[in-house]
Order: structure tokens, then sequence, then C-alpha cells
């Protein structure tokens, strides 16, 4: 931080375990990686002193602010989130305390400390789909995982002085499903602009093809896609499918393919790197993407970015982060989805209209401006303490 003669404005400690508990190319890895630097920026332009606590014995995610471990990430990486709620939920407090800081902001849901008088506390709400889908998500998963879910995260979200959640979408559900105080919500919308393009990068993949990319699980709807796609009639057409996927989710698809008459017309990269995934949203003749809850929806955002032409379920946070720039489809309706595609493929005049709308509904999502946005939060509730 710049040398000041100005007294600074609190001392915030951020928690960048995510970074190391997962992969900096999905989830809240992800997330973290992308928006702290803008955070950063932000707080030190407030004069804001920061503390990054990590599991690392490096230096953290952000070189040359202070960094305190406050666990073993082969430890944790080990446990089950609940385990990791009991055994190192207080450690951002007690790093706090240690630190002398006025405000902690909380970025792991298993991590999230319990409320202490004087600490300003400020928790992330990236969706509530375990909660809004029990049958598929929470009510498997083992008890002291449902318990996390059900009792404590609930109660550390009504408790916090400011809960930052990524869209509208997810403060009226955290409202209306957890009773959650209205003026505890912030919205602080991700960026997009995270991905380079790499104008001489090729994806491999023979045209023309639709593209998906994101996780294979039920609440995307991978297998109405499937169906739809095959009722589709263009044998030229191919459907590829990018993104991280066991090899078990794999063969779920491969199956659905062979079921609908399509498996031949398949393709399943699987996760690929930047510059790839940059090329097939450029070389695609549409981006589908049919899920039906969401927190967010980076991945369509990501193809408005690179011209590609989106259709989307309406349903969940979408219609509030895509706008009128993408083709909605009922994504309960496999006929739907399947119309919204024949649609597209038809009409290459309203393909070129999306293409043209996309980028700049991608542009109104900076990871600069989430950075600044959160910092003033922070620094406010800082001041505050």
């Amino acid at each position: 931080m710049k040398a000041s003669s100005t007294p600074p404005r609190g001392r915030i400690v951020l928690d960048t375990t995510p970074i190391d508990l997962e992969t900096s190319a999905r989830g809240i890895g992800r997330f973290l990686s992308c928006l702290l630097p803008a955070l950063r920026e932000g707080l030190e332009e407030h004069e804001c002193q920061m503390v990054q606590a990590t599991l690392s014995r490096g230096g953290g995610m952000l070189p040359g602010i202070p960094a305190h471990s406050i666990g073993s990430a082969w430890l944790l990486k080990r446990l089950a989130p609940w385990q990791r709620q009991v055994l190192a939920g207080g450690s951002l407090n007690r790093l706090a305390l240690r630190t002398g800081a006025t405000g902690v902001f909380g970025t792991d849901l298993s991590l999230f400390p319990p409320k202490l008088p004087g600490l300003r506390q400020t928790l992330m709400m990236y969706d509530l789909i375990p909660l809004l889908d029990p049958d598929r998500y929470v009510n498997k998963y083992v008890r002291g995982n449902r318990w996390l879910w059900r009792d404590r995260l609930p109660r550390r979200w009504r408790e916090a002085d400011q809960v930052i959640a990524i869209t509208r979408e997810v403060a009226r559900t955290g409202k209306e499903l957890l009773g959650i105080p209205e003026k505890s919500f912030q919205v602080v919308y991700p960026g997009v602009d995270h991905l380079e393009d790499v104008a001489s990068s090729s994806s491999g993949m023979q045209a023309p093809f639709l593209l998906y990319v994101g996780a294979i699980e039920e609440r995307k709807n991978i297998e109405r896609l499937v169906s739809a796609f095959a009722q589709v009639a263009h044998p030229r057409l191919r459907m590829v499918f990018a993104g991280p996927m066991a090899p078990f989710r794999k063969e779920m698809v491969r199956k659905w393919a062979e079921s609908a008459g399509v498996a031949d017309r398949i393709e399943l990269p699987g996760r690929v790197d930047d510059a790839t995934l940059q090329a097939l949203y450029r070389e695609c003749l549409a981006f589908v993407f049919p899920s039906l809850l969401e927190g967010f929806g980076l991945p369509p955002l990501e193809a408005m970015r690179a011209a590609a032409p989106v259709i989307a379920s309406r349903s969940s946070c979408l219609p509030e982060v895509l706008g009128d720039d993408a083709l909605w489809v009922d994504g309960t309706s496999v006929e739907s989805i399947a119309s919204g595609i024949r649609t597209l493929l038809e009409d290459p005049d309203l393909r070129r209209r999306l293409a043209a709308f996309g980028p700049a509904r991608a542009s109104l999502y900076k990871w600069s401006d989430a950075g600044h946005r959160l910092a003033e939060l922070l620094v406010g509730s800082s001041a505050r303490a």
C-alpha cells in the first residue's frame, strides 16, 4: 500500500482461502482470483489497510499485503464443509482480533465466522441452489452438511452486518427463503472481462456447431438439451459440451445422446484452456444455456462478449443478467428449446442482431467495477465500526 499521511479507514481481513481450496478456473476460485486485484485497488484508493487470510505458506493472492495462514490447505481440502465450519469457523475472527482489524470479509461458506461485537462482518451469498431444490441437493447431503445449510449458514447470513449478493435474484431469494433483512443486502455483480481473446486461436471443432459450457448436473438441464438437439433436423450440425466434468458425467451425456440417436454428433472436450474456450465461443453457431437454477450465469455472458448468439432458459437470475439480448426459451420444455435452436438456424438476421448486441451487454459487467463497488461497501462498514 502506498505511504500516506491520511489515517487508515479501518483494517479489513479478506478471506482468500477459496483460491487455495478450489482451482482458480472454476466456481468461487475463479470469482475471487478475478475480483481481488480490483478490490485491492479500490481499498487502497480509500486508504484502507488489508490483511489476507490464506491457507498457503506463500505471500497469498495479493503480493505486498500481509498474509496469514489460518489453516492447512492439505487438511481442509480433505474435510467436508461442515467439518471445516466446526474446526476452523472462527479462524477469520481470531485473525481479525490478532491483527487489530475492524472488519471481516467472508468468502468461503464453510469458514463463515460467528458475529463478534465491534467487528463489522460482510459475507458473500453466491446462490441458494441447495435450498431452492432440496430434494436434489441438501436432502441428499450427509447429516453434517444438511446442518450447515439449514442452520449454520442461514444464521450467519442473518447476523451479518452486510450480505453481498451477486444478483438481485439471489438477494430476493435470501430475503424470502431465509428471512434475511432487505437492508442487509448489497448487490455486486461479477465481471466477465477476464478472458483474453486470442484471435489466432482455434477450437479445432468441425463447424457448424452449437456450444454449451458448464457443469453437467441436473439443474443445468443437459438431458433436455440433448433431446432438443436431436429434434433439430440438421445432419451436419454438432453439439459441443465444454467444461469440467468427471468421467461418469461424460458417460451420462453419451448415454443420453445414444438414446436420442445423436451420439455421432456430440463432442465432449471437457475442460479446455482459456484460449480454446474463447475460440469455441467465437466459432459456435450459437451458445445454448438451458439452465434452470443459477446464481449469476457466467458462461452466456462470456459467449456474448465473444459475439456468440445466445439461447437461454427464461429462469432464475438469467433474465436479470442477460436482459433483452438473448433468445429466450422455456427450459422445462424440450420442444421450446428445440424451437429456439431452429429459429436461430433459420434466421441469419436474428443471429447477426444477437451477435451485435451481445458484446455491449457483456461490457456492463467489469471486474474493476465489482472491486471498486465492494471496496466502497467494505470501507463504509469499517468506518462505522
